[in-house]
């Protein structure tokens, strides 16, 4: 079950962004049970991060409870097993703070990512799935 991190859940929040109908179709492939993904629990500090330098946490709110409205998803947790493999992959790979969050919980699920991010593909046992995999059928 590949993981899914910020970019598109960011992508989905904001129809501006020029991936957001690719994150459309992924969340519809989600609640209609034709695609198993996680979302990183990570990405909710990170999202939270976002709209702080943005000045505009109050729309972060919102878009919190639009997205627990949204049916059939899962968190990935950052437990400490997973902030582990994030530090060594930060040692290693000199990947953002996020990133390495991302991409350690990735690596103890099931060695996959959905993201647009290509310094995912440097990480050695990582699988990066880009958002525009996901076309529209």
């Amino acid at each position: 079950m590949p993981l899914i991190e910020t970019d598109t859940i960011y992508a989905l929040l904001n129809s501006n962004d020029k991936y957001h109908k690719f994150s459309e179709e992924i969340i519809k492939k989600i609640i209609s049970n034709k695609l198993e993904a996680i979302f990183s629990s990570a990405s909710l500090v990170e999202l939270a991060l976002i709209y702080k330098s943005k000045n505009i946490e109050n729309e972060f709110k919102n878009d919190l409870i639009e997205i627990q409205r949204i049916k059939n998803i899962e968190w990935a947790p950052l437990d400490a097993i997973n902030s582990l493999t994030a530090a060594y992959l930060r040692e290693t790979y000199q990947i953002s703070f996020f990133d390495s969050l991302h991409a350690g919980i990735a690596l103890n699920l099931d060695n996959q990512i959905i993201s647009q991010d290509k310094g995912y593909d440097l990480i050695t046992g990582l699988k990066r799935i880009p958002l525009t995999h996901f076309k529209h059928e």
